[in-house]
């Protein structure tokens, strides 16, 4: 039986994946090697929001919905890392045939969400949320997805955990199926003080979120270069802040 979206299961995640749509999906419970660092936003979910708006006004938000309406005609969407649900609030107007698989590894975070998108009718059937921490799952679905939305998602792990999560995400996505990406970046081009003010900041926010939310990364993956790799392709991209983000539209091309 599938879940409704506004049930979170108490069980431990291996046997929630097993029992869960996902889990069929996935043909069944394969774990990766389990991460010595439980990373975990729960900490800092509730206040997230509000030290976003306080570091960057609504740049973030910016570019987490700058390219969603060309998910308009989509009809199966998974979202890694959603967090406190402003995309798939979004999404569910602007994608009104398009069924969600929200997987994110903050119960606090799926709480916000679930609470956000209440009022939406029809959005307990739609979207299914997935209490899991992504770098644990080793069965993925085959090109299951017409879109994958990553938000500052890739940039929360170490290089060897992001080219692994690329490789895997890539696959789940159709021929021709879009992947839009907002992350972080340093620019490798144009005045000093662009790459100054987006070092500065990277420190500032993994120091931060290493000591609140766990993070074992220091340092920027290659997002870009892994994505190219995995066969996915860039169609459209703009910067903001000075180049310190970035959100993209990109295609797997096989």
């Amino acid at each position: 039986k599938q879940k409704t979206a506004y049930e979170i299961s108490t069980r431990d995640w291996s046997s929630d994946v097993c029992s869960s749509d996902l889990g069929s999906r996935l043909g069944g419970c394969g774990i990766a090697r389990a991460h010595s660092v439980p990373m975990s936003f729960d900490t800092v979910a509730r206040a997230y929001r509000w030290i976003e708006y306080a570091a960057f006004g609504t740049a973030l938000e910016g570019c987490r919905f700058r390219h969603l309406d060309r998910l308009k005609h989509a009809q199966q969407i998974l979202i890694l890392g959603e967090g406190d649900g402003r995309c798939v609030e979004r999404l569910l107007s602007i994608a009104p045939q398009a069924s969600f698989t929200v997987i994110d590894s903050s119960a606090e975070m799926i709480a916000l969400a679930k609470q956000r998108i209440v009022h939406v009718p029809g959005s307990s059937e739609r979207v299914l949320f997935q209490h899991l921490d992504a770098r644990r799952l080793t069965h993925w679905p085959s090109g299951e997805y017409d879109a994958v939305i990553t938000q500052f998602f890739l940039d929360c792990f170490t290089e060897q955990d992001a080219w692994a999560l690329g490789d895997r995400i890539a696959k789940t996505l159709r021929p021709d199926g879009l992947w839009l990406v907002s992350e972080f970046y340093v620019p490798t081009s144009g005045s000093w003080w662009r790459r100054a003010h987006s070092q500065l900041w990277l420190w500032s926010m993994y120091t931060f979120f290493g000591l609140t939310a766990k993070l074992d990364t220091r340092a920027l993956p290659p997002v870009d270069r892994l994505l190219e790799e995995a066969g996915i392709r860039l169609l459209e991209r703009k910067e903001s802040r000075f180049g310190l983000m970035a959100s993209s539209v990109r295609i797997r091309r096989t």
